[in-house]
């Protein structure tokens, strides 16, 4: 077990916890922070040429950071908007470079090797907010004709909707920001899945919604738009937003689940640990000019690859 971590020492304590606590002792946490591309580059370096060397069965993309709309938007040094970065461009590059020792682990195993990406269900309604018919991600917040992203340019103008239903106006808001990127980590798994499976490799991906948790990232939002975000969700009251433990339930699952049970279910994204018919709302959110797979090709220009 390989823990990526953006505090490198409250990693190695996490690291200890595990290993007390299952008996493995192979458990390591080396830094990683996704707002600096140098940093993930010499983060997979490291896992390839130690732990992973001799392959990797599972990948977990569970980065995941908002901000406040006085700090939209925020430019990393390497140019983008760094949510967009964080979430998603940086996890993009970080699976593109440990592909190979997924590969490996796939043929040597004579099995499979899984990416998860941890979405959330902001994705579509996000998305959704803009003109879903004109490509919403191509054309309204990055362009797939210039050579890096628009990213520091705020999300399309959002009238008010469920995911932010306080923060609307025309500069977009947090949510919207937020959602685009988790939508863009749907795409990856979908587009990952394709290409994998096209070549045969052995490696399947995965995206999921873990549910309202309870997090540091969730602890700052204001009672009446946590109520609002509670109220659809199939918990019981006073257990919304839901502990971090089950809001780990699905990524847990897809990880460890036998190879043959997620056979048909490659690309897909899951919520409570099984296939969501959500998912299918995204697929038109592209339009006429975009495709995932046009996407995940823009996603390696902008990364030099």
């Amino acid at each position: 077990i390989v823990i990526g971590a953006y505090n490198q020492t409250h990693g190695a304590e996490i690291a200890s916890e595990i290993a007390a606590s299952t008996g493995n002792s192979n458990v390591s946490a080396f830094g990683l922070d996704l707002s600096d591309l140098g940093s993930v580059r010499a983060f997979a370096n490291a896992v390839l040429a130690g732990p992973g060397k001799a392959g990797i069965s599972v990948l977990v993309n569970d980065a995941g950071i908002d901000h406040t709309l006085a700090g939209l938007p925020v430019t990393t040094p390497d140019g983008f908007e760094r949510v967009f970065q964080v979430n998603y461009l940086g996890p993009f590059l970080l699976t593109e470079l440990l592909m190979p020792a997924l590969r490996q682990h796939a043929v040597s195993s004579n099995g499979s090797a899984r990416v998860i990406n941890v979405a959330s269900a902001a994705s579509f309604d996000a998305c959704g907010w803009g003109n879903r018919a004109d490509g919403c991600l191509a054309q309204r917040l990055w362009h797939l004709d210039a050579t890096t992203p628009n990213g520091t340019m705020p999300p399309p103008a959002a009238p008010c909707g469920p995911i932010s239903p306080n923060g609307c106006n025309k500069m977009g808001t947090p949510a919207s920001n937020y959602g685009l990127t988790k939508f863009s980590q749907v795409a990856h798994a979908a587009e990952l899945d394709a290409r994998e499976l096209a070549a045969g490799s052995g490696v399947r991906a995965f995206s999921l919604h873990p549910g309202f948790v309870a997090t540091p990232m969730t602890a700052d939002i204001a009672p009446a738009t946590a109520a609002a975000w509670c109220a659809p969700l199939p918990y019981k009251v006073g257990i919304c937003p839901i502990r971090a433990d089950e809001g780990a339930a699905t990524q847990t699952y897809l990880a460890s689940a036998d190879a043959a049970e997620l056979m048909s279910a490659g690309g897909q994204y899951f919520v409570r640990c099984k296939p969501s018919r959500m998912a299918t709302y995204g697929e038109w959110t592209w339009g006429k000019n975009a495709s995932a797979s046009a996407y995940y090709n823009a996603s390696r220009a902008w990364l030099g690859m």
